[in-house]
């Protein structure tokens, strides 16, 4: 999630990831509501499931990929710049791209990041530039 690696699957079978972390579903706050074999298949309300955890979209890792789940769904309404929402799940935007219309195509590039001629992905800017267009 967003550079860095969180557990997706847990070893244990009362087990499913929570914020990353593999965490007993007696020991924690009940995130998930339907737990499978070291997964989640459906988090509590509020929460945002992905790759097989439960996330709050308050706290680390959650909140650099959604601002805010669904309430009654645990699927992301409003993803942070870089991410997508395509048929309920979130989708990684090419590199330096803030907005995008799939996986591939661009539509925004982020700061230090500009289209080049078509092209539909961000090319990094030169360092020496203050100032970069396409």
């Amino acid at each position: 999630i967003d550079g860095a690696s969180y557990c997706s699957e847990c070893d244990t079978q009362n087990e499913h990831p929570q914020n990353g972390v593999c965490a007993a579903t007696n020991r924690r706050t009940m995130t998930c509501n339907n737990l499978g074999s070291g997964v989640c298949n459906t988090c509590a309300n509020g929460l945002l499931r992905m790759n097989g955890g439960c996330y709050e979209t308050t706290k680390f890792p959650g909140k650099s990929v959604c601002e805010g789940a669904n309430a009654d769904a645990d699927t992301c309404k409003t993803p942070t710049p870089g991410y997508k929402v395509e048929a309920g799940k979130l989708v990684t935007c090419s590199k330096g791209c803030d907005t995008c219309s799939d996986a591939t195509i661009c539509t925004k590039c982020g700061d230090g990041y500009t289209k080049i001629g078509s092209s539909q992905t961000c090319t990094k800017c030169d360092a020496s530039c203050e100032t970069c267009n396409g």
